[in-house]
């Protein structure tokens, strides 16, 4: 676990000198490699990911600088195709409309394959409440285009984003299960509280995730 997590960094690392120094239009906040589409044969069509700030400034929050503004999600497919999506009208359930705020210093995109079809899901956030902050996950548009969409987690919009009590601009503390996935939560009682996993489970038909069940952890 711990080289794992060290090669991660390292390759975090690589990518975001790389991306700060090939990528124009923008500063690049953070970056890392994906599958965004299959060919006919079933083959992984791999690319590398670049969260970029099109347009911002640095702030200060609690002590600690952050970058806010506007951002996209840019793909350099192999063969040097570039895709370019815009970030911000995908997270508006995390920011009501407002700017988008993430940390500074480097910081590795978690990726994850949480409904198994082969193409790569990450997630990002933004600072939420006393449960934490709330996260988005996103995955590529099933054309093969590479442009990114925001995958559905709730019935309503304006609640489409987890909250698995971590605080972060991604997060690790989304877990897969054989159906989807899991995060704790604490369930605030009067005048009992009790900690959960929330389960996700993954309808193809409808191509989104749904909340499946709570199970108490003792």
């Amino acid at each position: 676990m711990i080289i794992r997590h060290a090669l991660t960094c390292l390759i975090t690392f690589i990518l975001f000198v790389k991306a700060a120094a090939e990528i124009a239009g923008g500063q690049v906040i953070a970056a890392t490699s994906v599958v965004y589409s299959k060919d006919k044969e079933g083959n992984k069509l791999t690319g590398l990911l670049y969260l970029v700030m099109t347009e911002g400034k640095s702030v200060q929050i609690l002590g600690k600088p952050y970058h806010q503004g506007k951002f996209s999600l840019h793909l350099e497919k192999s063969g040097a195709e570039e895709i370019t999506t815009a970030l911000d009208p995908l997270c508006i359930p995390l920011t009501a409309g407002g700017d988008l705020i993430f940390r500074q210093g480097t910081w590795p995109v978690v990726t994850h394959d949480f409904n198994k079809d082969g193409i790569s899901e990450f997630n990002l956030g933004q600072r939420g409440n006393s449960w934490g902050d709330h996260f988005m996950l996103f995955t590529f548009a099933q054309d093969g285009s590479g442009k990114v969409e925001a995958m559905t987690v709730s019935e309503e919009m304006e609640d489409n984003y987890l909250h698995p009590e971590d605080g972060g601009p991604s997060t690790h503390y989304l877990l897969e299960t054989k159906e989807g996935f899991k995060h704790t939560f604490t369930e605030r009682g009067d005048p009992v509280s009790r900690e959960v996993y929330i389960h996700y489970r993954w309808n193809a038909k409808a191509n989104k995730f749904e909340e499946s069940k709570r199970v108490a952890i003792d």
